[in-house]
């Protein structure tokens, strides 16, 4: 599991552009609901407290910094067991589940689109199987 610096500030427009192509695909008849979802969303994600924000992108960045500290002298087992550590909370963070909860409305219309979030949601086996350190 790999932190990336401004991680969270890309997420928002990445969510919005994800949902907006999805318009292009939509049936005329699904467009107003689903433009609806999307200013619902948007509302939502605005009212996200960003001084939270950014102390949880200044945080993932400390992280980040530690993690790889640790790894430049050799104990990556402590370097995983902190990954691990702040994903889990971060997954559990309140944040983090009101960015969830912004974008459940918008979920029929983007089952087949990626999903930004879903890197708390679950660890990657292959970079798992790899090791925090060579995932950086």
């Amino acid at each position: 599991m790999t932190i990336k610096c401004g991680f969270i500030n890309k997420v928002i427009p990445a969510v919005v552009i994800v949902m907006s192509a999805s318009v292009v695909q939509a049936q005329p008849n699904d467009m107003a609901v689903m433009m609806q979802n999307l200013q619902d969303m948007q509302r939502c994600m605005a009212s996200i407290d960003q001084t939270e924000l950014k102390q949880l992108e200044q945080r993932a960045r400390g992280m980040e910094a530690e993690i790889k500290k640790l790894c430049a002298q050799g104990n990556e087992s402590k370097a995983q067991q902190q990954a691990l550590t702040f994903a889990l909370e971060i997954r559990d963070s309140k944040l983090l589940q009101q960015m969830k909860k912004c974008t459940e409305k918008m979920a029929d219309f983007a089952k087949n689109m990626p999903n930004p979030l879903a890197v708390y949601d679950s660890f990657s086996d292959e970079n798992e199987a790899k090791g925090i350190c060579q995932s950086l």
